[in-house]
């Protein structure tokens, strides 16, 4: 054969393994790990390449091609649901937002459809009840629950 097409050959290993690394770096830095797709080819190139560089797989294209198929497709079929389940992990736990239990003096009558203000951390939040009920000006509250430039109050009951 011609010394020019054997040089490729001669440095398959290393390619492979260059390719796994710029898979595996487009994955995590510009997919944000959400495909899995070039995760699992990176998984793939990568194997292949020691493999290659072990002399498992004889130093040839077409070798090396079948082999990262088929461990990609064997990688993907391992960890796909330890993967999905890692992704769609659910946080349902009550956050506390470092508002809540904040206690006040309401300044105005509010409801749920007359909601009041509140000037606290200087930013001026909407003051709405937590239930469906009518809180009187002078009344003492506590927050409950935040959302975004909200605070949900309810009575503050004194404890003996």
């Amino acid at each position: 054969m011609n010394a020019f097409f054997d040089f490729p050959l001669v440095y398959l290993p290393e390619i492979f393994f260059a390719i796994g690394i710029l898979f595996l770096l487009i994955e995590i830095v510009f997919l944000g790990f959400s495909t899995f797709v070039l995760f699992f080819l990176a998984i793939g190139c990568i194997a292949t390449s020691f493999l290659l560089f072990l002399g498992t797989i004889p130093l040839a294209v077409d070798k090396a091609l079948l082999a990262t198929s088929l461990i990609s497709v064997g990688s993907a079929v391992v960890l796909w649901r330890f993967l999905k389940q890692l992704t769609s992990e659910k946080n349902e736990s009550q956050v506390d937002e470092g508002f809540v239990n904040h206690e006040f003096t309401l300044s105005e009558t509010i409801s749920r459809t007359s909601p009041g203000s509140y000037r606290y951390s200087s930013v001026t939040w909407q003051v709405v009840p937590y239930k469906d009920v009518a809180l009187q000006a002078g009344m003492k509250v506590e927050v409950v629950s935040v959302e975004v430039g909200r605070f949900f109050v309810q009575e503050k009951v004194e404890e003996i």
